[in-house]
């Protein structure tokens, strides 16, 4: 479970990423291949098809590729992705609805259904400075399976749902890579219920929502990583930006090694 809930994250990483507006124009390649970068910056290794139909670069059959230090391989399996070039010096993203996002570790995997409604994704810039626009009324991702060390989880029920959503992300390359962003999500929503299998077998129940989210960011990642975990960020030379807050003034921080350690008790 502690592995794949890294590759969740890496994921997350990886996705926030992606959802990252600017002056010189940037074509439908070069923001695929700048989104393969990033991927590769988090320590992905990216296969997929590609295919140009009707004005449209199509990814199709996308897999990302994660080997940690014990040798244990992670995949995240995604649905078809479009890039559309709009005739401005912008593009626009297209991504399916209703189409299954799987993560796999180590005898385990969780398979999500993904949906969204009211979705806007527009890329504009250049490929050493590319804005990310988003806006939708609603993101979600659903489970539809879930198989933990090979036993399967039946009836198991986790909806993540995000509305209102809305943000821009810069990413600048160079000696490193820098990303500035700001986003409001309306409301985050959740709703787990699962059991364990076997008789015995814990009950999981959990939902909630949190309203109002709003957070910036200036961040400024070391290239060449391997894994993209936390400590070879930290190791690598991670600088974050802290913006001022009321009266207080603006801070930054950068990192020169890093040993983390996490202990987790036997009810987590």
């Amino acid at each position: 479970m502690a592995r794949l809930t890294q590759l969740c994250t890496s994921a997350a990483l990886a996705t926030l990423i992606a959802t990252t507006p600017a002056l010189a124009d940037i074509t439908a390649k070069e923001v695929w291949d700048n989104w393969q970068n990033r991927l590769t910056t988090l320590g992905f290794e990216v296969s997929f098809d590609e295919a140009m139909s009707a004005g449209i670069l199509t990814i199709n059959n996308l897999t990302l590729t994660m080997i940690d230090d014990d040798q244990q391989t992670s995949t995240i399996t995604l649905g078809p992705v479009g890039y559309r070039e709009q005739g401005d010096g912008s593009v626009e993203v297209i991504l399916a609805t209703d189409t299954p996002v799987t993560f796999k570790n180590d005898g385990s995997s969780f398979t999500f259904n993904q949906t969204h409604t009211g979705l806007s994704y527009i890329i504009s810039g250049s490929p050493d400075a590319i804005t990310h626009n988003i806006q939708a009324d609603e993101i979600s991702l659903n489970l539809t399976e879930m198989v933990e060390k090979g036993e399967l989880f039946e009836n198991a029920k986790l909806d993540l749902i995000l509305r209102a959503v809305s943000g821009t992300s810069l990413l600048e390359s160079g000696g490193f890579d820098k990303v500035i962003s700001d986003f409001t999500i309306g409301e985050f929503a959740y709703d787990m219920d699962m059991k364990e299998p076997g008789e015995q077998g814990k009950v999981y129940a959990w939902n909630g929502s949190i309203t109002n989210l709003h957070g910036n960011t200036n961040i400024v990642i070391p290239k060449n990583l391997k894994t993209g975990a936390p400590t070879e960020l930290l190791d690598a030379g991670i600088v974050l930006n802290f913006p001022p807050i009321g009266d207080k003034p603006p801070a930054s921080s950068r990192s020169a090694s890093a040993n983390l350690l996490m202990i987790f008790s036997p009810e987590f």
